[in-house]
C-alpha cells in the first residue's frame, strides 16, 4: 500500500492540508493519515470513498491501479508522428517538453 500513501501525501500537499486537517475531513482519529501515508495502515472502504470524493480522483488512482486521476475524463490527445521524419519527430518531442516545463512553472 505504499502507492496509496504516496498518492495521498501528494494530493494532500497539493491542497496544502496538514494530516490533522485531512483527518477532520474524513472523520478519522489522530495519526491515521500518517499511518496511511507510511503504508502502515490500510484505509477502509468508507475512507477510500471519502478521500476519492474529496480529492476528485478515482479509488483506483488512490490504490495505484491506474495513473489517471480521473478516468471518467477524456484521455489526453496524442500526436501521431509516424509519418514525420526523425528530425521532425524530435522537434515535436522538444516542443512538448518545453510546454510541459512551462506548465510546471505556472503551477
Amino acid at each position: 500500500m505504499k502507492i496509496f500513501g504516496a498518492h495521498l501525501r501528494e494530493l494532500r500537499s497539493e491542497r496544502d492540508l496538514s494530516q490533522g486537517d485531512l483527518e477532520k475531513i474524513i472523520h478519522k482519529g489522530r495519526g491515521t493519515i500518517s499511518l496511511y501515508e507510511k503504508g502502515e495502515r490500510q484505509a477502509d472502504y468508507e475512507s477510500l470513498v471519502k478521500l476519492a470524493d474529496y480529492f476528485d480522483v478515482s479509488v483506483d488512482y488512490l490504490l495505484g491501479r491506474t495513473k489517471r486521476r480521473r478516468p471518467w475524463e477524456e484521455p489526453p490527445k496524442h500526436v501521431l508522428v509516424d509519418d514525420l521524419s526523425a528530425s521532425d519527430a524530435a522537434k515535436v518531442e522538444e516542443n512538448a517538453a518545453l510546454l510541459r516545463e512551462k506548465r510546471e512553472k505556472e503551477k
